[in-house]
């Protein structure tokens, strides 16, 4: 076996300075089937695992958003922890069958027989099947629930893989296998005598299906290499590997923000954040050695959260309840981050530094979500409590004592996500691998991606426009002028703002000598706040108060005789200045042209105040005036 250790190549990753090499485009959406299985027993031997069977049900949520639901097995017995964890949040568990080697070697051949017929009948329709298991391992095999009296009723070995996927006609098959015996960093998946190698080897696996690799495309990640340790810890409820393998999948891998997943970033991803948290070295083989073979195809979907460039940070994602840590991504400031969601509520934390983060409360389901920083108001305390598993499950929890369970429990300093994972990272992966060889470094001296450069946060709106301004003078009457405005997205429909008009009128009268002609100019400076609706994903409608000051001068024209000359001049000459207070309710409908670039049309109504005249006899006088204004602006 030529053993492809990934965790080693992220120390040349992180030194790399590529794009990754990828395909245009992902083409048509494939047809999911997946077989999902967890497994917590021990068989006596071994210590009871705790997650198993949650990291089955993480992986079967992604799964059958990723497929239809009569295409996705889930094979595992719930403890009874996990059914009050279901209970808490007001959810229904999903059929499943027992973890036994029979029930999956059947599950296996039937969806093999649909994806057959699926190929028979689409033969340009790509087919992906993916098989999933956590719980214990031994070198070479790992634990299913036992039937019969043998040990080997429980143990699906290398050579069942091979024998159960190797005729398989699905255009890509994935294997992910968390399990090993070794003792983790939080809670212990089995002992781990010094004198044994640890985990599960599919060498010999692997070694035959590189000879039959033109008949079966089979991409294989494990959570460690054949000498190490897997784990679980009770803050992510769940399996390292299986918990950031679900992130990965859900979306959070896709590095260039291209609006696909593909095998290359979700090994790098993969590698990248599970060695941050235990230690871990995952291991993988690529589908056909393609490292740029599209897993899952983010674009066009409504299911989506999506986090917007200008924002960066370590993101956790976690149900309505804030009972469940669902998903974590840590994205720089120009990525563009997109995670697949099943429709209800969620909270998302951005963690900022520690012992500092900010809550978002979003609901997915309506189509895509996206968060800005202004959706980010409320401040939320983390890791406070290490909350012991089953705490509050015994007699009902009071809804204040469990609102906040994981988020209490949960360590960001711990969780792995303190770096970003880049394109440069996966391009450097992708080229080792191509090359067949990783340089070797031990964990300290992996040097993590520079910080991306900074940037203007988004929500920073910029605005030109030109438009009609009533003056404050008797009659009524119509000028123009030029507004340059800024504003700022405190939150997602708040918007607090400055803007400059500077307006110019012409007065002329038909009879002069009655009463002079005069020019009218101004220059206000006013403050905004309006709230934005959206009406569609492109158009907004927004409306609030102003407030402002204006400076206003009128000149007039006269017609003087030159001391020198028989002959007349026109002279411009001011004859007059005021100033006062102008406030009032503007109504704003905005479309988005472009990436950033929006036009909108602006009417509003108010009251302007203008001290008029000169010493003793300067008065105020308030004036109702309209105006509307067109504009282009950009948001960065």
């Amino acid at each position: 076996m030529r053993g492809r250790a990934i965790g080693y190549a992220v120390s040349v990753a992180a030194l790399a300075a590529l794009s990754i090499p990828a395909r245009s485009e992902a083409g048509e959406r494939p047809l999911v089937y997946a077989v999902v299985v967890g497994n917590n027993d021990g068989l006596g031997v071994l210590p009871q695992l705790s997650y198993a069977d949650d990291d089955a049900l993480r992986f079967y949520r992604l799964a059958v958003r990723l497929a239809s639901e009569q295409n996705v097995a889930l094979l595992t017995e719930l403890d009874v922890d996990t059914w009050r964890r279901i209970q808490l949040v007001g959810s229904r568990p999903p059929p499943f069958l027992p973890p036994t080697k029979k029930k999956l070697v059947e599950v296996i051949g039937l969806f093999k027989k649909q994806i057959a017929k699926a190929r028979a009948e689409r033969p340009d329709r790509p087919v992906h099947f993916y098989f999933f298991f956590s719980g214990h391992g031994e070198r070479g095999y790992f634990f299913l629930k036992r039937e019969g009296s043998a040990r080997a009723d429980s143990a699906f070995t290398g050579a069942d893989l091979e024998r159960a996927f190797a005729d398989s006609r699905a255009t890509l098959n994935g294997l992910f296998i968390d399990a090993c015996k070794s003792q983790s960093l939080f809670v212990p998946k089995g002992p781990a005598p010094a004198d044994d190698e640890l985990g599960p080897d599919f060498s010999s696996l692997i070694n035959k299906l590189d000879r039959n690799a033109r008949k079966t495309a089979i991409g294989v990640l494990t959570s460690t290499v054949s000498n190490q340790p897997a784990g679980e810890a009770r803050d992510i409820q769940g399996g390292y590997f299986s918990h950031v393998l679900t992130s990965g999948l859900s979306g959070a891998a896709d590095a260039n923000s291209d609006g696909v997943v593909r095998y290359g970033e979700l090994a790098a991803f993969v590698s990248f954040h599970t060695r941050r948290i235990a230690g871990q070295r995952p291991w993988f083989r690529a589908p056909s050695g393609r490292m740029d073979e599209p897993l899952v195809t983010l674009k066009e979907r409504k299911d989506l959260l999506e986090i917007l460039p200008g924002i960066k940070g370590h993101f956790a994602i976690f149900d309505g309840s804030g009972h469940n840590l669902l998903l974590e991504v840590h994205k720089s400031d120009e990525q563009w981050s997109r995670v697949i969601l099943a429709p209800g509520r969620y909270r998302v934390i951005w963690v900022q530094a520690a012992g500092r983060s900010r809550l978002a409360q979003v609901e997915v389901g309506r189509g895509v979500q996206r968060l800005m920083q202004g959706d980010f108001s409320a401040p939320v305390r983390l890791g406070s409590d290490q909350v012991p598993k089953g705490e509050g499950l015994g007699a009902p929890p009071e809804p204040e004592e469990t609102a906040n369970m994981a988020l209490r429990a949960f360590d960001p300093s711990a969780s792995g996500f303190d770096q970003p994972l880049t394109p440069r990272v996966v391009s450097a992966l992708v080229d080792a691998y191509e090359a067949g060889q990783f340089a070797v470094a031990p964990p300290e001296t992996v040097v993590a991606p520079p910080p991306p450069p900074p940037s203007y946060p988004r929500g920073h709106v910029i605005s030109l426009g030109w438009g009609l301004f009533s003056p404050p003078v008797e009659p009524l009457s119509a000028g123009q002028g030029v507004t340059l405005g800024y504003a700022l997205h405190l939150r997602r429909h708040l918007l607090l703002g400055a803007r400059t008009i500077f307006a110019f009128s012409d007065h002329t009268k038909a009879d002069p000598s009655h009463e002079p002609s005069f020019r009218l100019w101004r220059l206000a400076l006013q403050a905004e706040a309006s709230l934005a609706y959206p009406l569609r994903r492109w158009l907004e409608l927004s409306g609030g108060p102003y407030l402002g000051w204006q400076a206003a001068f009128i000149t007039m024209d006269e017609l003087r005789r030159s001391g020198l000359s028989d002959t007349d001049e026109r002279v411009t000459r001011l004859v007059g200045d005021g100033q006062g207070f102008r406030v009032g309710l503007q109504l704003s409908l905005r479309a988005t042209i472009a990436a950033g670039f929006f036009v909108s049309v602006t009417a509003a109504w108010g009251a302007e105040l203008l001290h008029q005249g000169e010493g003793a006899s300067r008065e105020a006088v308030w004036f109702l005036r309209p105006q509307a204004y067109l504009q282009i602006g950009y948001e960065l």
